[in-house]
This record gives structure tokens, C-alpha cells and sequence, in this order.
């Protein structure tokens, strides 16, 4: 079976130039909006996740904190793994809309 590392590089390369295209044809002042919501995200994200994993920390032992914050993410992957797949069942049981041709 011939290697398809060539195809997977020209894809990667495609893809990097179609994300560069559309973060500069992004408005600045867009970009800088979604930049402080995703800071602002960030932060109350680890505010929220800061005090209970210190708590942990400090009675059970750092590994603890440790081990339930990676099961925390573990559970995280799962939940929006499940909701993809479940996504990409519906949408491949119902079919592609518009002409066969173009679902490739």
C-alpha cells in the first residue's frame, strides 16, 4: 500500500493557509474581542478550578489533586467525544445534504 505522508503534508499545509487566510480576514477589532473572552473564559475557569483543587491538595495530598484533576478531564474528552460521535452518527445516517457528488 503506497504511503499517503506526502498527501497528509500537502492537506496540513492547505489547511494551515486556509487558517491564515481567515484569521487575517478577521476584523482587528473582532480579534481582539474574541481574544479577551477567551481570556476572560480562562480566568474564571481557574478561579472556579483554583479553591477546590487547593482544598484537595491540602487535606489529601498533592497527587490527589493531581489524579482528580485528570479524571476530571478524562471525563470532559469523554462527554464531548460522545457528543461528536453522536453528531457525526445523525448527520451520516440521515445523509449528505445537496448532491452526492459534492459530499466529497
Amino acid at each position: 500500500m503506497p504511503s499517503s505522508a506526502p498527501v497528509d503534508r500537502a492537506f496540513a499545509t492547505l489547511e494551515r493557509a486556509l487558517l491564515r487566510r481567515r484569521l487575517t480576514a478577521l476584523d482587528r477589532l473582532l480579534a481582539l474581542e474574541l481574544a479577551l473572552i477567551g481570556a476572560l473564559v480562562a480566568g474564571f475557569v481557574y478561579w472556579q478550578t483554583r479553591l477546590p483543587l487547593d482544598h484537595v491538595a491540602r487535606n489529601v495530598g498533592p497527587w490527589a489533586a493531581a489524579g482528580l484533576a485528570a479524571v476530571t478531564l478524562l471525563a470532559l474528552a469523554l462527554l464531548g467525544g460522545a457528543a461528536a460521535g453522536s453528531r457525526h452518527h445523525a448527520q451520516l445516517t440521515r445523509g449528505a445534504p445537496g448532491p452526492a457528488w459534492l459530499a466529497l
